[in-house]
Protein backbone atom coordinates (compact mmCIF):
# COMPACT_ATOMS: atom_id res chain seq x y z
CA UNK A 1 0.00 0.00 0.00
CA UNK A 2 1.48 2.90 -0.99
CA UNK A 3 2.33 5.48 1.85
CA UNK A 4 -0.39 8.33 2.72
CA UNK A 5 0.08 11.67 1.74
CA UNK A 6 -0.97 14.25 3.49
CA UNK A 7 -2.15 17.53 1.58
CA UNK A 8 -1.54 19.64 4.72
CA UNK A 9 2.11 19.01 4.41
CA UNK A 10 2.56 20.66 1.19
CA UNK A 11 3.56 24.61 1.54
CA UNK A 12 1.76 26.60 -0.68
CA UNK A 13 5.24 27.88 -1.80
CA UNK A 14 5.65 24.74 -3.95
CA UNK A 15 2.74 26.17 -6.21
CA UNK A 16 4.45 29.52 -6.91
CA UNK A 17 7.84 28.24 -7.48
CA UNK A 18 7.25 27.00 -11.17
CA UNK A 19 9.62 28.37 -13.53
CA UNK A 20 8.93 27.89 -17.36
CA UNK A 21 10.86 25.57 -19.68
CA UNK A 22 13.37 27.25 -21.88
CA UNK A 23 13.34 24.97 -25.33
CA UNK A 24 12.25 26.24 -29.10
CA UNK A 25 12.54 29.01 -30.81
CA UNK A 26 11.09 32.63 -29.73
CA UNK A 27 9.96 35.06 -32.14
CA UNK A 28 8.44 38.70 -31.17
CA UNK A 29 4.80 39.27 -31.80
CA UNK A 30 5.75 41.59 -34.67
CA UNK A 31 7.87 38.41 -36.43
CA UNK A 32 4.99 36.43 -35.86
CA UNK A 33 2.54 38.59 -37.60
CA UNK A 34 4.42 39.30 -40.54
CA UNK A 35 5.28 35.67 -40.44
CA UNK A 36 1.04 35.41 -40.22
CA UNK A 37 1.01 37.69 -43.27
CA UNK A 38 3.39 36.41 -45.74
CA UNK A 39 1.67 32.70 -45.63
CA UNK A 40 -1.39 34.97 -45.99
CA UNK A 41 -0.54 36.04 -48.82
CA UNK A 42 1.50 33.06 -50.01
CA UNK A 43 -1.94 31.03 -49.61
CA UNK A 44 -3.82 34.21 -51.95
CA UNK A 45 -0.91 33.68 -54.47
CA UNK A 46 -2.03 30.20 -55.18
CA UNK A 47 -5.77 30.76 -55.04
CA UNK A 48 -8.39 33.21 -53.91
CA UNK A 49 -8.79 33.39 -50.55
CA UNK A 50 -12.22 35.93 -49.89
CA UNK A 51 -11.35 39.31 -47.51
CA UNK A 52 -7.91 38.81 -47.63
CA UNK A 53 -7.43 42.67 -47.62
CA UNK A 54 -9.39 42.72 -44.57
CA UNK A 55 -7.47 39.73 -42.73
CA UNK A 56 -4.06 41.52 -44.06
CA UNK A 57 -5.85 44.61 -42.11
CA UNK A 58 -6.55 42.71 -38.96
CA UNK A 59 -2.89 41.44 -38.81
CA UNK A 60 -1.39 45.24 -38.84
CA UNK A 61 -4.26 46.22 -36.49
CA UNK A 62 -3.29 43.18 -33.59
CA UNK A 63 0.71 44.02 -34.34
CA UNK A 64 -0.41 48.06 -33.24
CA UNK A 65 -2.95 46.57 -30.38
CA UNK A 66 -1.01 43.61 -28.65
CA UNK A 67 0.72 43.10 -25.30
CA UNK A 68 2.32 40.58 -26.17
CA UNK A 69 5.84 40.94 -26.61
CA UNK A 70 6.97 37.12 -27.71
CA UNK A 71 5.90 33.85 -28.73
CA UNK A 72 7.79 30.50 -28.34
CA UNK A 73 7.36 27.53 -30.39
CA UNK A 74 9.28 24.23 -30.81
CA UNK A 75 9.05 24.66 -34.55
CA UNK A 76 11.84 26.72 -36.28
CA UNK A 77 9.56 27.54 -38.88
CA UNK A 78 7.75 30.77 -37.40
CA UNK A 79 11.08 32.11 -37.83
CA UNK A 80 11.41 32.51 -41.10
CA UNK A 81 10.41 32.53 -44.58
CA UNK A 82 12.23 29.97 -46.73
CA UNK A 83 9.13 27.86 -47.54
CA UNK A 84 11.72 25.05 -48.36
CA UNK A 85 13.22 24.63 -44.78
CA UNK A 86 9.79 24.73 -43.14
CA UNK A 87 9.22 21.38 -40.85
CA UNK A 88 5.49 21.30 -41.01
CA UNK A 89 4.32 24.08 -43.46
CA UNK A 90 6.19 22.63 -46.66
CA UNK A 91 4.73 20.28 -48.98
CA UNK A 92 6.67 18.07 -51.78
CA UNK A 93 9.07 20.75 -53.03
CA UNK A 94 9.45 22.57 -56.12
CA UNK A 95 12.74 24.17 -54.85
CA UNK A 96 10.54 27.42 -54.91
CA UNK A 97 8.73 26.89 -51.87
CA UNK A 98 5.49 25.75 -53.97
CA UNK A 99 4.27 22.69 -53.34
CA UNK A 100 4.28 20.03 -55.87
CA UNK A 101 1.99 18.07 -57.74
CA UNK A 102 -0.23 15.04 -55.73
CA UNK A 103 0.46 16.82 -52.00
CA UNK A 104 -2.45 15.62 -50.02
CA UNK A 105 -3.24 18.53 -48.21
CA UNK A 106 -1.98 22.01 -49.10
CA UNK A 107 1.32 23.44 -47.26
CA UNK A 108 -0.59 25.46 -44.95
CA UNK A 109 -2.68 22.71 -43.99
CA UNK A 110 -0.28 20.05 -42.41
CA UNK A 111 -1.56 16.21 -41.53
CA UNK A 112 -2.38 15.84 -38.20
CA UNK A 113 0.00 12.57 -38.25
CA UNK A 114 2.71 15.45 -38.87
CA UNK A 115 1.52 17.25 -36.17
CA UNK A 116 1.32 14.90 -33.56
CA UNK A 117 4.94 13.57 -34.54
CA UNK A 118 6.08 17.17 -33.59
CA UNK A 119 3.99 17.61 -30.28
CA UNK A 120 5.26 14.31 -29.36
CA UNK A 121 8.85 14.69 -29.98
CA UNK A 122 8.46 18.07 -28.19
CA UNK A 123 6.72 16.53 -24.68
CA UNK A 124 9.07 13.72 -24.94
CA UNK A 125 12.72 16.25 -24.92
CA UNK A 126 10.37 18.88 -22.65
CA UNK A 127 9.98 15.43 -20.18
CA UNK A 128 13.49 14.80 -20.42
CA UNK A 129 14.79 18.11 -19.74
Amino acid sequence: MPPSFALSSVSPLAYLTAHPLRFGYTASQAQGIAWMKAALQRVAAQHPVPDVDRALRFYDRLARATTIESRTSCLEDFTHRDWDRMRLFSGPSMGDGQVGEGAALPWYRPPLETRMEVFAETALALAEH
